[in-house]
């Protein structure tokens, strides 16, 4: 990707939407290329093809100094085993996009979202795969989080949700140059929320303290990767799973004129998105499958 085949493609517009982003890094593009090097070059040619409203997509949390789900001691204690525990590289990555951003446009409109859910999304559908459910034993499957997924904090935003205020974002001048966030209506335990799912497919889930989901036949570990010398080096993925959605007080729906009442929950459509994955075997099964699980209780923070 070079900048003038970008320029050429915005030419005649007068909107940009960047939308680029990827969780973990892959055989093409490291985070760093996805997260800063890229969203620099769309901005340079935005603002030399005179575009008047750029929005760029971060996360919320992104800083230069993300915080850790593990303490400094329970990190030395699995770097004695090779075992290595770092931070969010998506989060600082994403913070460093952001600064690339408004020096190259700096009427460009920042939004930083929490923990995203949809069709075909990479929450619901994460957890529901049987690959991070791990091993299954006499029909009950093993899941593998920090901690049980008990300290961790997750406020789902559906997205459709997000694109109504983004829409309204492109359209009022007044946004330019600041930076929003939006987050789901409720805050649930990341435990529950994993548990809740594997209610929905009607699968026996039982959840375990740990880090590595499982090691496959070909010697891959599904969470981790292991470097030359035989250390374990945790996916970037890993390091961002269990950190919490913690706002942090900037602009977010209110300042768009949408009212937190109206935003839809996972609760309510997880069932709908999950709708084909379910264990049905039997007549009487698939009757009752539209019955909603008992849902998780909302954290109160």
């Amino acid at each position: 990707m070079d900048e003038e085949s970008i320029y050429r493609c915005m030419k005649y517009s007068n909107m940009v939407v960047n939308l680029i982003g990827q969780e973990v890094p892959d055989r093409n593009y490291n985070l760093h290329d996805a997260h800063v090097v890229t969203p620099r070059l769309i901005a340079s040619a935005a603002r030399q093809a005179g575009i008047k409203t750029m929005v760029h997509f971060s996360a919320m949390g992104a800083t230069l100094d993300p915080p850790t789900p593990w303490t400094k001691e329970e990190a030395e204690e699995y770097a004695k085993k090779n075992i290595i525990l770092g931070k969010s590289d998506f989060l600082i990555t994403k913070y460093l996009g952001e600064q690339a951003v408004q020096n190259e446009f700096p009427d460009a409109v920042i939004v930083r979202p929490s923990t995203l859910f949809g069709i075909c999304d990479n929450f619901i559908n994460f957890y529901s795969a049987n690959g991070r459910k791990g091993r299954c034993v006499l029909g009950t499957y093993t899941v593998y989080m920090w901690k049980k997924g008990l300290e961790a904090i997750k406020r789902p935003l559906f997205v459709s949700d997000l694109l109504d205020a983004v829409e309204v974002l492109m359209r009022d001048k007044s946004a330019r140059g600041k930076t929003y966030e939006f987050y789901g209506p409720h805050a649930y335990l990341l435990h529950d929320l994993v548990e809740y799912i594997s209610n929905i497919q009607r699968t026996t889930l039982k959840i375990e303290h740990g880090l590595l989901w499982r090691r496959s036949f070909t010697g891959y570990y599904s969470g981790g990767y292991k470097s030359e010398d035989g250390t374990l080096i945790l996916h970037d993925k890993s390091n961002t799973e269990y950190l919490s959605d913690i706002p942090s007080g900037l602009p977010g729906f209110e300042e768009c004129g949408i009212s937190r009442k109206k935003l839809q929950s996972i609760i309510d459509l997880a069932p709908i998105f999950l709708r084909n994955t379910a264990d049905v075997t039997n007549t009487e099964l698939e009757q009752s499958y539209y019955a909603k699980p008992i849902p998780p209780q909302p954290v109160l923070v």
